[in-house]
């Protein structure tokens, strides 16, 4: 896999503009956002991963090629397939076993779409046709998939395939509990508090530079937690 440059950001928290026209940059419209389908359980958590700021910061516009990596819940779901279905986009789950269930649950055109679904593991193909995907979103997977030697790789390769140039690879994860604790054999990574989100843009030129920001409890920092080059 060649190297390239990525650029991890902090997510910008505050006041956003609202979206005034299908196509412009900045967050979903209310009436996504307070959509009837969705569920409870996803809608307590907007305190805490911060939809209409996130999706901003990534920059999500209409009539996009957006592919989720492993949905799980559907949060997320249940904001960018209304989304992209209103503004004539292309909505790409991708997810490893058996779609089945997760088709029945969105099979709603009328409010999702023509929702995709392609298969997403170890031993899967392209994700989408080479360099057709303007944004690709992995919600809290990284902490997994590091434990399985060559999976990031594989999975970067990936994504990096199904980009366009300079389209964007957005990425939310845990924050650790800064807290100290005991560890035990079983325990393969610090109890998460908060997510952190960010972006990386997928570069022509390959200088390998990555910065990696996160922010402090539920709000943004602007404090550099690493800077590595080679």
């Amino acid at each position: 896999m060649d190297r390239r440059s990525f650029t991890l950001a902090a997510l910008a928290l505050g006041a956003a503009p609202t979206l005034a026209r299908p196509d412009r940059l900045g967050p979903i419209p209310p009436s996504i956002l307070q959509g009837p389908w969705r569920t409870p359980e996803n809608k307590v958590r907007d305190p805490f991963r911060h939809p209409e700021e996130s999706l901003a910061f990534w920059g999500l516009a209409g009539g996009m090629t957006v592919v989720e990596i492993e949905p799980s819940g559907g949060y997320w779901t249940e904001l960018l397939a209304p989304f992209l279905a209103a503004t004539h986009g292309r909505y790409v789950a991708a997810m490893p076993g058996d779609p089945t269930a997760f088709k029945a649950r969105y099979a709603d055109e009328a409010v999702f779409g023509d929702i995709e679904v392609v298969p997403f593991d170890a031993k899967s193909g392209p994700l989408v046709p080479h360099g057709t995907a303007d944004l690709i979103l992995t919600a809290r997977n990284f902490h997994d998939w590091m434990w399985t030697p060559g999976l990031v790789a594989k999975y970067l390769t990936d994504f990096h395939a199904a980009l366009k140039p300079h389209a964007i690879l957005a990425v939310e994860e845990h924050r650790a509990d800064p807290r100290a604790r005991k560890s035990t054999p079983t325990q393969r990574i610090p109890r998460p508090i908060h997510s952190a989100s960010g972006r990386c843009r997928r570069p022509a030129a390959p200088t390998p530079r990555i910065r990696r920001r996160r922010p402090a409890s539920t709000r943004p920092s602007t404090r550099p937690l690493a800077k590595a080059t080679g």
